[in-house]
């Protein structure tokens, strides 16, 4: 048992170190979803504004 763990740690040590010298790609923020919200118009109830104003 013991040496299974240690076959799977040294696994994970190295599936690690690979990831670790891959270059990563950058991800642009998601605007789609504010758009979206945006096209449904909203006014907040008044018991809300006075409990959590904007």
């Amino acid at each position: 048992m013991k040496e299974r763990i240690r076959e799977i740690a040294g696994e994970l040590i190295k599936t690690a170190a690979e990831r670790a010298l891959r270059p990563g790609a950058v991800a642009e923020p998601d605007t789609g979803y504010a758009a979206f919200v945006d096209r449904f118009p909203y006014e907040r109830p008044k018991t809300r504004t006075a409990r959590f104003p904007t």
